[in-house]
């Protein structure tokens, strides 16, 4: 089955015009004076760009990594409106995070959106942290940006009988009304594999000239659940010093309310 990966341009959309992460990586990448920088799962270039976009007033050099040749497609695209001193310093490659390779080792590796929840076996995420450490200067960062575990939801699947609640949590629109993208989600947990099964049905509004088209699809994950200490133990095990964790995309302190859990660690 095709997911939401597979539809770059209604990706986009359900990202709407959000810029509050966007904003977080604009701002991090100067407050650590970071000029080599990879995204890992760049997708369709959602953040990407807004970095090329900087890239020639910063002296940045993005690199942008991804399993998927669609988002590519739309990643490209994004970066060919860029000036051509910026479009110069942008590279995009398709490959596997886990074994993915650069020219040259790197000041920050950054991971947004949730990215690594995709990643479910301790084996593979080890060789994505270990991966990282090795492309990464001495005094490189490695960022790693996730959602916190959503408690009441799992409690919610592991009831007597269990229940699955349907949440509407996306409504987005483009600027002109012309599209509009209804989300909704359930999300089943199994506490001892930390595993979240987490299914997405998308309605896709489309507005014509005649009238008003509609269609329907499916969308499933299979999402690992990372706790704030299972992350420090990932980055202590393959040598890395934590050297700052968030709450959120202002940089706030990670609390039992916190939406984010962004943690940098260095080597």
């Amino acid at each position: 089955m095709a997911t939401i990966y597979s539809r770059p341009e209604e990706y986009d959309l359900e990202h709407g015009s959000g810029e509050e992460d966007i904003d977080f990586y604009r701002r991090l990448v100067q407050r650590l004076d970071a000029h080599d920088i990879v995204e890992l799962g760049c997708g369709s270039g959602r953040i990407t760009q807004p970095l090329a976009a900087l890239a020639e007033r910063l002296d940045l050099r993005v690199t942008g990594v991804d399993l998927s040749e669609e988002m590519l497609g739309q990643a490209r695209a994004k970066i060919e409106e860029l000036p051509a001193g910026c479009r110069s310093r942008v590279q995009l490659l398709q490959g596997d995070i886990r074994n993915y390779a650069v020219p040259a080792p790197v000041d920050l590796i950054v991971v947004p959106c949730s990215t690594l929840a995709h990643v479910l076996e301790l084996e593979d995420q080890l060789a994505v942290w270990t991966r990282a450490r090795a492309n990464l200067k001495p005094g490189g960062r490695f960022v790693v940006d996730l959602s916190m575990p959503n408690l009441q939801a799992y409690a919610d699947s592991m009831a007597s009988p269990p229940r699955a609640l349907v949440e509407l949590d996306i409504d987005q629109e483009t600027d002109d009304g012309a599209h509009r993208l209804i989300r909704y989600k359930t999300t089943r947990y199994e506490a001892h594999r930390q595993r979240a099964h987490v299914h997405f049905l998308y309605d896709r509004f489309e507005v014509t000239d005649r009238d008003e088209q509609a269609r329907r699809y499916v969308s499933d994950f299979e999402s690992h659940v990372f706790f704030p200490r299972e992350l420090q133990l990932l980055f202590l095990h393959t040598g890395f010093a934590v050297e700052s964790c968030y709450g959120g995309y202002r940089f706030e302190k990670l609390s039992s309310t916190s939406r984010a859990l962004v943690m940098v660690g260095r080597v």
